[in-house]
């Protein structure tokens, strides 16, 4: 999380300052400033982590004494605080993130990290979507160069899909194919679509839902019945 990052780094170039000048005083824009990155990482953190969240807003409010100064103890530990707390949201973001498809882990997970949400959906919908064009091309080497819907209808029509995840023997197979021509239909609609005209910063929980979703939908394509994955879709 940025405030964090921004936070220890304000701490570590000040830490001499603050120890050794103990009469230290915290300029107006700069104490509005620390407030709002410690009210952002409160919100961030308090559903799960509320000791810590409860923790960093009580030193928030002693940071400075009445008479202006930095309280020095207080400096020590919301320093602490902001190191430990970066640890474990890196520990979960590491965890979270051991579930989605490789292919993801680049440059979709690091604007994640940075905060920019929906661009990093973006960015998997693209890596997604170029592989379905790699898989078009084989399957139709005469084939026009298609995107989005279009592209999805021909690889997933109703009557005769071009991909099958399941050998289709069973009433089960059927529909668990029907199921995944749904869903690649359903992502173009629902979040294709949407975040190819909609690029802001986004909703982070939404954001990683989606980013599940296309996760395994990529997932389905390895474990596909055929055609066979081919080298051509080298996507890393």
């Amino acid at each position: 999380m940025e405030d964090i990052d921004k936070l220890i780094d304000w701490f570590e170039r000040n830490g001499n300052v603050v120890r050794f000048q103990p009469q230290t005083t915290l300029p107006r824009e700069q104490f509005l400033k620390i407030n709002d990155r410690i009210s952002n990482i409160y919100f961030y953190i308090k559903n799960d982590f509320p000791e810590y969240a409860e923790r960093i807003i009580f030193l928030k409010n002693t940071l400075v004494l009445s008479s202006g100064f930095i309280n020095v103890a207080t400096f020590g530990r919301l320093s602490e605080l902001l190191s430990a707390i970066k640890i474990i949201l890196t520990k979960r973001e590491c965890t979270q993130w051991k579930y989605i498809h490789y292919v993801f882990h680049k440059e979709t997970k690091e604007k994640f990290l940075h905060g920019f949400y929906s661009d990093a959906v973006f960015t998997a919908t693209k890596i997604l979507m170029q592989r379905l064009k790699v898989i078009h091309r084989e399957i139709d080497s005469t084939g026009c160069d298609i995107d989005g819907l279009d592209l999805v209808g021909k690889l997933f029509p109703n009557d005769n899909p071009k991909i099958f995840f399941t050998e289709q023997n069973t009433r089960t197979e059927q529909n668990i194919q029907k199921g995944y021509s749904s869903l690649f239909r359903g992502w173009v609609y629902a979040i294709r679509n949407k975040d190819a005209h909609e690029i802001k910063k986004g909703n982070e929980i939404e954001a990683f839902q989606e980013i599940v979703f296309i996760s395994m939908l990529m997932i389905a394509l390895d474990n596909r019945i055929s055609p066979a994955p081919s080298p051509s879709e080298c996507y890393t």
